[in-house]
């Protein structure tokens, strides 16, 4: 098994490991008055990720999987939180990267530990009571966006719902400026062509990702901007922490979040600080 990579587990290993010293503090933001570790806080999870399946007690128990699982935290999280409003749960970690399953088994050995493609998981058909898939799209062409739903949605129960979190913007226009300013941001640290980089960037809007679901034959429950609500912020500062970057590279982001300030066309706190935008978007598998 420690053999095994292919492109996406590559571009997942590669991504992090560009990671600069900062890069502890990836995921912090400010949410109901604390500082908070969106990957990590108790509370945010249960606000997040467990409160849309409390209402639902599957009378056989139910199965929870974290498409995208990482550590497996998330899911242990979710399914002991979920335990203790009296529900019987199965978590299930599903990851490509063979790193975060060894470490899976070691920290959180209650979630079934599953490496599998989100494009063709070894999961019979309705089989999934409750889903999560947190910061997966990206990694993922535009085109195979739909696929990956799709092969959630065969795996779900009918009635089975999932949590989708997400960066981009809440609807499409702003999900274009968002994708404008990080391809001149990344353009500015490597002298890549901006045009390029739009082209790869991977990230859906709340609005494209909602019409891809009801395609793949999703109900959408509800949908939320979280931009206002869990705000993380970017910065030149921000970057300069976590990723290796000279002086004149530094000078040329900063000019980028100079001139997006100036433009008024996203929405910056104090100084250069860009709000992250974020949403979520609860989904369910149609009964019929």
């Amino acid at each position: 098994m420690t053999g095994f990579t292919n492109d996406y587990e590559r571009r997942v290993q590669g991504a992090y490991s560009r990671f600069g010293p900062g890069s502890n503090v990836w995921g912090s933001a400010e949410w109901g008055g604390h500082t908070i570790n969106i990957y990590t806080n108790h509370e945010f999870i249960h606000y997040l990720f467990t409160q849309p399946f409390l209402d639902s007690q599957p009378k056989d128990g139910a199965v929870l999987a974290d498409f995208g699982s990482s550590d497996g935290y998330v899911a242990d999280t979710v399914s002991s939180q979920l335990r203790r409003s009296g529900h019987r749960v199965l978590p299930v970690g599903i990851d490509m990267n063979h790193m975060y399953l060894i470490a899976m088994e070691g920290r959180h050995p209650k979630v079934r530990r599953l490496r599998a493609d989100l494009l063709n998981m070894p999961l019979p058909d309705d089989s999934v009571d409750f889903g999560i898939l947190r910061f997966v799209l990206p990694y993922f062409s535009r085109e195979q966006h739909s696929r990956v739903l799709g092969e959630i949605h065969r795996a779900m129960k009918k009635g089975g719902r999932f949590v989708a979190y997400n960066d981009g913007g809440f609807d499409e226009q702003t999900g274009k400026l968002y994708n404008q300013f990080f391809a001149e941001s990344a353009a500015a640290l490597g002298g890549w062509d901006v045009e390029t980089i739009k082209a790869s960037r991977n990230y859906p809007s709340c609005e494209t990702l909602q019409e891809t679901a009801r395609q793949d034959g999703f109900d959408v429950r509800h949908a939320k901007d979280l931009t206002g609500e869990v705000v993380g912020f970017l910065s030149p500062e921000i970057y300069a922490s976590r990723f290796v970057m000279d002086r004149n590279q530094k000078r040329r982001l900063t000019n980028v979040f100079r001139r997006w300030k100036k433009s008024g066309k996203l929405p910056f706190d104090d100084g250069l600080r860009l709000r992250r935008a974020t949403y979520t978007v609860i989904l369910e598998k149609q009964s019929f």
